[in-house]
């Protein structure tokens, strides 16, 4: 099963071990790491992560909350 960005409704797969992707984010500018767009966006292109689109099903069931 794929993981998600919980507030973004974003699957992906990780392609790196997360000790690597946690230095990486560390070594964005802040201004960077403060945007979770722009951090997926850096991870994603210099191939850490590959972003499916998929939703799991516990985030599925979060996504909307009613009235």
């Amino acid at each position: 099963m794929p993981k998600h960005i919980k507030y973004a409704g974003v699957g992906f797969r990780t392609k790196a071990s997360p000790s690597k992707i946690n230095r990486f984010v560390r070594k964005l500018p802040k201004e960077q790491q403060e945007s979770l767009y722009q951090v997926t966006e850096a991870l994603s292109s210099n191939g850490l992560i590959e972003v499916t689109g998929e939703l799991t099903s516990e985030h599925a069931q979060n996504l909307y909350v009613g009235d």
